[in-house]
């Protein structure tokens, strides 16, 4: 941060009609900058009075003086006593006031130095100023607190402060932890015995609540007039002696205090570090606001971004079913359940939190409401819902111990789930990942087990090369070693790349050219399918997709299966050769058997191709590239639109969605899936799943799917809901023309059945879904769309037309090749191969009222493969540039300055914005035209969240967060640099 002398924290001030807290980073400037952060755990006091107080502050080498010194209500300045910054336990101090007038402040001007936002209080929660000012002590300092320390003779006296005191204890609801500060209050001449004596009966008549429900002890300093005023005096040596003496002796009663305070701090687990200091006071301030009569809550507030999951309860019933003794539980269930709670909370960064508390807060609950897990062995065994939490407590404290010796919760686990190898081969599960008792699964084993994706993060070998590649060598669970399974993960800043493509029979030829040229003029010797996160296909566009990603075909070999299944599947039944009872004869016996084509013929060539025993959740190539893959089916009553996917139905949707995603078919055969996504009406039956249902051709509803594409991309990655790059290819459609709006009418070509079926047929029309798609686009939104197309002339050929392959292959070439936005995808494509980070030890800086921002620009392709080379050499023989708005990045793509240790390609860049919300361009300059990078434009704020770089309390994949070098410890270091 920048160095900013400001101390201010927090400030209430009226707005018009509006009251708000103005809330800066004073505590993250001054905690994250002391020596070591992560290893000191600072005493907290809070100093209420003026000018006494002023004179304390100034004893303790705070020097704040005359205007600087004034406090207005609600204003609280942070200080660190300089004499204890560097020690282990520094003493940070709250300094604030009770003024005598009832006056809001005006709203402070913006500041250019450091951070300052500002919460609006709700109108139903306006009182008066004072009553505000206690409500921030009340609410937002007392959890904190180990002492608090008033200065009586500033404030009016003891019963001024006993009237404040009351006002604070008789709305205050106890904390969930007994975490009480002490309360010392200076008095001028008096003894200290009579006026506590005093002030406790004074107390018990203002509210009849004991103070020690709420402050450890009582304690009262009195310092005589002339030393607590400063009155002249003769001899003003003397004078100056006696008063250090007795600022020594409030010291040395405060020194004393605070670490009493800490060893029960200590001694309850919330002794917090300076860094968790620093996160948990900048929450607590952003919930000041907000309407709420809770508890304080230490552990929830530490998992603020980050709740334990909200179908807990769901996910410990899909386990403990499994469980038919209570011996198989207490021995094997409850360890497994109490481990993944400890790896759900204990991350990397995490405070050591008592269990008990953790239990409690978090997961107590979801313990409590888990259904059936009542088990019974022999009459009188059984296990009872409150048995089952406290035995799972006790557990998790076990476990508890032996994770504060081992220091990762991620070993520990491990530990756990390898123990009981034996006992996972019996059990699975496609509802619930059994790794982490958390999610859904998404990925399929070999060994029948499926485990989230978060474990495949947190579990998985991270590829040397590739930070975003994961290597599984065995299952989680029953250690089965898994060689050659690699997962890939979508990059936390990297956009996100939609295909989506048409239904059409045999016109699938036409997307499939599409692809073949889009992968030639990308010219990188890598697969095309590479560039694509997120693919959805409609019938014949479904068996493409599934044919490139799943099996990882080159698109060659796609082109050569999809001809010859094509040809196998649209055999005709052997017919009557009499020319006009042929047409009867096919027509009758298409009626009897539902369908023009044998199914036969259609289900022996996709299992052909995509194999007999092949599930849609198995790993495939579509794992190792990180693409999810979505086959749109529609059911035979009510024409829904349900969807197949190979990451088991996972994501956060909304439930006003328009097509149900099938969240029990992980199991079901990709062939079947195949076979119902092909069942066009008239051409083939439906096909039926056991324990699904009956289904047809998606293309009904939805031939064009990138609606539902995009849709479930939002779905999967909520935290980047709008895609950077959506290409949809159609199969084709006959050329529009004017409306036709004859006036005459014919009886049979008018009915109204024949109405009714164009209607339809129009409903789902693909380019009418196009249209309507690009017109919900809001302006200036992020993200390129490509839609590539042929008309025809006349009538679209029908479905089972395979002797027309051929000529719409060449329509297609040429419509594509032809098209102006080609070159723009290809650019736009290979845009979308680097994306930006921050640098998570320099992130930012806020210098002059504009953020300094430090991150690299990194490559999807990486070092030591023929892609990567090809592309840096390409990229450099057309002297491609960066763009940062406007501004050129001079880049060479081969120099050593743009490569790390390993090869790979990283380019430091620095940039200037005014707000953490403004949107930032990062472009690639390829032939005098610059394209977005994947990502772009974003925001800072965005940054920040996507690496989650502002969490304190860990991450939930464990990753190990690299925070920025503290201002000392960087003097430090240039100093010792200059001795050598």
């Amino acid at each position: 941060m920048s160095k900013c002398k400001h101390t201010r924290w927090l400030r209430l001030s009226r707005n018009n009609q509006d009251l708000d807290l103005e809330v800066s980073d004073r505590p993250q400037r001054l905690l994250d900058n002391l020596k070591a952060p992560d290893t000191q755990y600072p005493s907290l006091i809070a100093v209420v009075g003026n000018q006494s107080k002023l004179r304390w502050l100034n004893h303790v080498g705070i020097n704040v003086a005359g205007p600087r010194g004034v406090r207005g209500h609600g204003e609280i300045h942070i200080h660190a006593v300089p004499s204890s910054a560097r020690k282990n336990h520094p003493v940070v101090i709250f300094d604030g006031d009770v003024p005598s007038h009832n006056r809001f402040a005006r709203p402070c001007r913006p500041q250019t130095c450091h951070e300052a936002s500002v919460q609006v209080f709700p109108r139903s929660t306006h009182g008066n100023v004072k009553e505000k000012a206690d409500d921030l002590y009340r609410r937002l300092l007392l959890p904190f607190l180990d002492v608090i320390c008033f200065f009586a003779a500033d404030l009016g006296g003891l019963e001024q402060v006993a009237y404040r005191l009351a006002l604070w204890v008789e709305k205050k609801p106890l904390p969930t932890v007994n975490l009480r500060p002490y309360l010392v209050i200076v008095i001028d001449e008096g003894i200290e015995r009579d006026a506590m004596a005093a002030f406790d009966d004074r107390m018990r008549a203002e509210t009849g609540i004991d103070l020690q429900c709420h402050f450890r002890d009582l304690h009262i300093v009195s310092l005589s007039k002339s030393e607590n005023v400063g009155q002249k005096s003769s001899r003003g040596g003397r004078r100056n002696s006696r008063q250090n003496s007795q600022w020594k002796r409030l010291h040395s009663k405060l020194v004393k205090l605070l670490s009493l305070s800490r060893q029960a701090r200590v001694d309850t687990g919330y002794l917090f570090s300076a860094r968790h200091l620093a996160g948990l006071l900048r929450h607590a301030a952003k919930l000041t606001s907000e309407i709420s009569h809770e508890p304080f809550d230490w552990v929830r507030m530490s998992r603020f971004k980050r709740e334990p999951a909200q179908d807990l309860n769901v996910h410990l019933t899909n386990f403990l079913t499994h469980f038919k003794s209570t011996d198989s539980l207490t021995q094997f269930g409850l360890p497994v359940i109490a481990s993944s709670f400890l790896l759900d909370h204990y991350a990397p960064g995490m405070h050591p939190f008592p269990p008990r508390h953790v239990i409690t807060s978090l997961y107590k609950s979801s313990c409590m409401s888990v259904h059936q897990i009542t088990v019974q062995q022999s009459p009188g065994d059984v296990l009872l819902p409150s048995t089952f939490a406290e035995l799972l407590e006790e557990e998790l404290v076990s476990l508890f111990q032996r994770y504060i010796h081992s220091g990762s919760s991620k070993l520990l686990h491990q530990q756990v789930l390898a123990g009981f190898h034996q006992q996972w081969a019996a059990i699975h599960s496609d509802a619930t990942c059994f790794c982490c008792l958390r999610r859904r699964p998404q990925f399929g084993l070999p060994c029948k087990h499926a485990v989230c994706e978060n474990c495949v993060k947190v579990f998985g070998r991270v590829d040397e090369n590739d930070p975003w590649l994961f290597h599984v060598d065995a299952c989680f669970l029953c250690q089965t070693e898994t060689p050659g399974i690699t997962i890939r993960v979508k990059p936390d800043t990297a956009g996100i790349r939609v295909l989506s493509i048409d239904g059409g029979g045999t016109r699938g030829r036409v997307p499939l050219e599409f692809i073949h040229i889009l992968q030639e003029r990308i010219g990188l010797p890598c697969p095309v399918q590479r560039n694509f996160d997120v693919v959805y296909g409609t019938s014949s566009g479904a068996i493409i997709a599934c044919a490139l990603f799943i099996n990882g075909w080159s698109i060659e070999d796609c082109i050569a299966s999809f001809e010859s299944l094509s040809r196998l599947a649209f055999t005709p039944r052997w017919s009557c050769w009499i020319p006009l009872l042929s047409k009867i004869y096919d027509f009758i016996l298409s009626i009897l058997a539902d369908s023009r084509y044998p199914a036969r013929n259609l289900e022996k060539a996709l299992q052909e191709v995509f194999g007999l025993t092949r599930t849609m959740i198995e790993y495939s190539n579509a794992s190792e590239m990180g693409t999810m893959i979505g086959v749109p089916v529609t059911t035979i009553r009510d024409a829904a639109l349900c969807v197949f996917t190979n990451y088991n139905g996972v994501g956060n949707r909304e439930t006003n969605n328009d097509y149900h995603v099938l969240q029990n078919s992980a199991r079901v055969l990709l062939w079947e899936v195949l076979r119902c996504a092909t069942a066009a009406p008239y051409y083939f039956r439906p096909r039926h799943i056991l324990g699904l249902g009956t289904f047809q051709d998606g293309g009904l509803l939805f031939n064009n799917p990138v609606t539902i594409a995009m849709q479930e991309a939002a779905a999967l990655f909520p935290a980047t809901p709008k895609p950077s790059l959506v290409v949809s290819l159609g199969t084709g459609s006959a050329r529009k023309g004017r409306p036709d709006t004859s006036t005459s009418r014919c009886f049979w070509r008018d009915s109204f059945p024949l109405r009714v079926f164009r209607a339809f047929w129009q409903s789902g029309s693909s380019s009418r879904a196009w249209t309507q798609l690009l017109s919900h686009q809001e302006m200036g939104n992020k993200g390129e769309f490509f839609r590539f197309d042929i008309e025809f002339d006349g009538p679209e050929p029908a479905l089972d037309d395979v002797l027309v392959m051929e000529e719409i292959r060449d329509e297609a070439r040429d419509a594509m090749l032809d098209s102006p936005t080609l070159d723009r995808l290809v650019l736009r494509t290979r845009a979308e191969l680097f994306f930006f980070e921050l640098d998570p030890e320099r992130p930012y800086q806020l210098i002059g009222g504009v953020y300094e921002c430090v991150g690299r620009i990194s490559c999807r392709l990486r070092a030591r493969t023929p892609e990567f080379e090809a592309f840096m050499a390409q990229l450099n023989a057309s002297s491609a540039k960066f763009l940062i708005s406007d501004r050129v990045l001079p880049t060479d793509f081969q120099d050593r300055f743009t490569r790390l240790r390993d090869g790979n390609f990283s380019k430091v860049i620095k940039f200037q914005t005014p707000s953490r919300q403004d949107p930032i361009t990062i472009s690639l300059r390829e032939k005098d035209t610059a394209y977005p990078i994947s990502g772009a434009p974003f925001s800072l704020q965005w940054l920040i969240d996507a690496q989650q770089l502002e969490a304190r309390f860990g991450q939930q994949d464990h990753r190990k967060r690299k925070w920025p070098i503290c201002k000392v410890e960087q003097e430090a270091r240039r100093k010792k640099a200059r001795r050598r």
